[in-house]
């Protein structure tokens, strides 16, 4: 405790807050507790909640208390503690696994539903609380609000919930995969591209696979092995716009040397041959580039 008030840490709260936690590891003595105790709450009338680093300050206190009293008070006064903080994330989460533990799922869907709305300002909390009423759906056998909510999860980013559609659908799972695919290539979230992509490989869809490459082809590397195969012309076509475009935007020697790792990759997949016609196609683009020339000239 004394070390926790050193001019060390003026500057480094949570480093206080820290070494304060590790005694709560040595309070079985009640006088230390409630010295502990005491300092706690001390720091916690000093602190504002009203902003958010007070209030992430505010909580990391009030973490260690709860420890406290659940390690050491009844049931009750731990329980009745959680509920006098409900307005901090930490409580938020015991209290509603605590609901859930209970097996009223209609109070974990009522209190997620509500904080979903406080929180909406921080999506990964709004997640949280979805996931929370996803599994209180699911205790509940709601299907159609599972399928919904699963929707809605797997286009905030969590892929996951794509297998938990897939085992809800009871219609026609071609249809549905393919509606879903479009759902993803024409939606604006941030998360789209990503999810879209994971939903494609998981589905081994080789020719969407195909056209995204064609879409992207910075990506060729990552699964020309994967396409190679089945549509081989159409590889090297996109290899070879990709070492174009790695070409161009190069500047140093070190560049150089990143666009013949990429050409000796696409020999793997093309041949010698046409790794020889690009090498001389670049070459003749940038003879005014003695280094990239020389680095050129390296492979073999």
């Amino acid at each position: 405790m004394t070390l926790s008030e050193s001019k060390i840490f003026d500057e480094w709260v949570s480093y206080r807050i820290d070494i304060l936690r590790l005694c709560a590891d040595f309070v079985d003595i009640e006088e230390l507790r409630d010295k502990l105790a005491s300092k706690i709450e001390y720091l916690v009338s000093n602190w504002s909640s009203e902003n958010r680093y007070g209030k992430y300050i505010t909580e990391k206190l009030l973490q260690i208390l709860f420890v406290i009293k659940e390690r050491y008070g009844s049931r009750e006064e731990a329980e009745q503690f959680v509920q006098e903080h409900l307005e901090f994330d930490f409580f938020k989460e015991v209290f509603i696994q605590k609901i859930f533990r209970e097996k009223d799922y209609e109070k974990v869907i009522e209190l997620a539903l509500k904080w979903e709305i406080q929180d909406r300002q921080y999506p990964g909390l709004v997640s949280k609380w979805k996931k929370m009423r996803y599994e209180a759906y699911k205790k509940l056998s709601l299907k159609e609000e599972q399928m919904k909510l699963a929707k809605e999860l797997l286009f905030d980013g969590n892929f996951e919930y794509f297998r938990e559609l897939k085992e809800l659908i009871t219609g026609d799972k071609v249809e549905f995969y393919n509606n879903l695919k479009q759902e993803l290539k024409s939606y604006k979230g941030w998360h789209g591209k990503d999810i879209y992509l994971k939903v494609i490989l998981e589905e081994n869809d080789l020719d969407e696979l195909m056209e995204f490459v064609k879409e992207n082809p910075l990506r060729i590397e990552e699964y020309a092995d994967k396409l190679k195969d089945r549509f081989k012309d159409e590889v090297i076509e996109v290899y070879k716009k990709y070492i174009k475009l790695a070409a161009s935007s190069s500047s140093n020697r070190k560049d150089y040397q990143k666009v013949c790792g990429i050409l000796k990759r696409y020999k793997k997949i093309a041949g010698k041959q046409s790794q020889k016609e690009i090498i001389n196609e670049l070459m003749s683009l940038y003879k005014k580039r003695p280094a990239f020339i020389e680095e050129l000239s390296k492979i073999k």
